[in-house]
């Protein structure tokens, strides 16, 4: 009589197994009987159990059909092979953890959708997020609007190219990214995401570039090379996001039934907590760079592919727990500056809901300083062309224009004084119309 084998299965390696030898005795074949793996994450076999049935289980590998862990590959698993990941991701992530991680992309991809549904419409918007960061937070909002919706872009170290109010910083980041940085190739890699010129300007859609930010370079770097002449230009739906303000701007009460559900998790700080860890940088689809030449290195299907089994089955996780249920819900944008909106408002200000009375400030004297910056470059690039006191002319109104930039830009000027940040509001429309008439008079003066 043969010696009956029982196999010792290691789970987390999916189906390698040692052979134990047992004492001769009488072999008893199981019954073919063997109860469906339920959807929830447990699988609860009952009474006796095939071994052919469990080898071929134990032996399924759907992780091998995912490329880019989307809904449509998601839609082609078999109810066995959803199961089979269901358990391994049972018996090899920490539970607590992956319960955590799962919640809290859930809540901040419903926080994006309902600021953006609520300024922009549905369906109206394509959100880019820049870098690794944020890289995982954009795919779950991509399974929420859409994942034609939203493009995770790597954009490291992309805050060396913000200037600030330095025109002649300002032509040496022109001249790095069209020699260095070979900005050819980024362009190319834009059109192959649908982020051409040309797709900004038809879509008829709003494009937000969105950061986690902790010095808030990198998003000031992006937003400076987006809205440069080389890329995007004076494209006016254009926005440049940072996820740390849009989330403080939620209202608590409009998510307190989240909160109550799930009393162990302090939802803002650990989030926020986990983003400055880089906790969530191992699940990016995007690589980091350095040089905008590097983009085409490695593609998400590469980094997909080499990424380790926990990973996989993190990124299973999140699509898993946003297909088997309508996880969307809608939250509200607490009132903006409560304490001092009604005694100090800005007149001419429009707070978007993802900025405070500051950063509102912040935004929109960088966007001038930028377009303003351009125009000294476009006439500093053909400076040759003009005599002596026209030039003179031109650099003292590019000296008095920076001086008062050096002014506005003060933190301490404007934040303890609100009226100075009004003086902005006031002097825009001749910061962006009259010194650009200006320099028309003077050039058309030369001869």
């Amino acid at each position: 009589m043969k010696t009956p084998i029982i196999y010792n299965y290691n789970f987390y390696n999916q189906y390698t197994y040692n052979q134990t030898q047992l004492p001769k005795q009488k072999y008893v074949k199981q019954p073919e009987t063997i109860k469906t793996v339920s959807n929830n994450n447990n699988i609860n076999f009952t009474g006796a159990i095939n071994h052919d049935f469990l080898i071929r289980f134990l032996r399924l590998n759907p992780l091998k059909h995912f490329t880019n862990f989307s809904a449509e590959e998601y839609s082609k698993l078999s109810t066995q092979e959803i199961n089979r990941l269901r358990y391994e991701c049972r018996n090899t992530l920490p539970t607590n953890e992956a319960r955590t991680i799962n919640i809290l992309h859930d809540f901040a991809a419903n926080c994006l959708k309902s600021v953006f549904d609520k300024r922009f419409g549905e369906n109206n918007y394509i959100v880019i997020t820049i870098g690794r960061s944020l890289s995982s937070i954009g795919k779950v909002l991509g399974y929420k609007i859409g994942e034609n919706n939203v493009k995770n872009i790597p954009l490291s170290s992309i805050g060396r190219f913000y200037t600030g109010i330095n025109s002649e910083k300002y032509n040496d980041f022109v001249d790095t990214i069209t020699t260095r940085e070979s900005l050819t190739t980024f362009l190319k890699y834009l059109e192959s995401k649908n982020l051409s010129k040309e797709n900004i300007q038809n879509s008829g859609k709003n494009y937000i570039i969105m950061d986690f930010c902790s010095t808030g370079k990198s998003l000031k770097g992006a937003e400076q090379l987006f809205k440069s002449d080389y890329i995007y230009g004076n494209n006016k739906n254009i926005y440049a996001v940072d996820f740390i303000q849009l989330i403080k701007n939620i209202d608590p009460i409009s998510y307190k039934e989240i909160t109550d559900q799930n009393k162990d998790i302090n939802f803002i700080d650990t989030l926020l907590q986990d983003l400055f860890c880089s906790k969530y940088k191992k699940l990016a689809t995007v690589h980091h760079i350095c040089r905008l030449k590097d983009v085409y290195d490695k593609t998400p299907e590469e980094i997909i592919k080499n990424a380790d089994k926990e990973t996989k089955l993190l990124l299973f996780k999140l699509l898993d727990y946003q297909m088997t249920k309508n996880k969307n819900k809608n939250f509200d944008i607490k009132f903006i500056d409560e304490n001092f909106a009604d005694t100090f408002k800005i007149p001419e200000q429009k707070i978007e809901p993802w900025h405070d009375m500051y950063s509102q400030y912040e935004s929109d004297l960088r966007n001038t300083i930028i377009d303003i910056i351009k125009i000294f470059t476009k006439f500093d690039n053909n400076k040759n062309t003009y005599d002596a006191k026209i030039t003179s002319k031109i650099n003292k109104l590019k000296k008095d224009v920076n001086t008062l930039f050096n002014y506005l830009t003060d933190k301490y000027h404007y934040q303890q004084n609100i009226a100075e940040m009004t003086e902005f509001y006031y002097l825009k429309p001749f910061l962006e119309n009259n010194i650009q008439e200006t320099l028309n008079t003077l050039s058309s003066l030369n001869f």
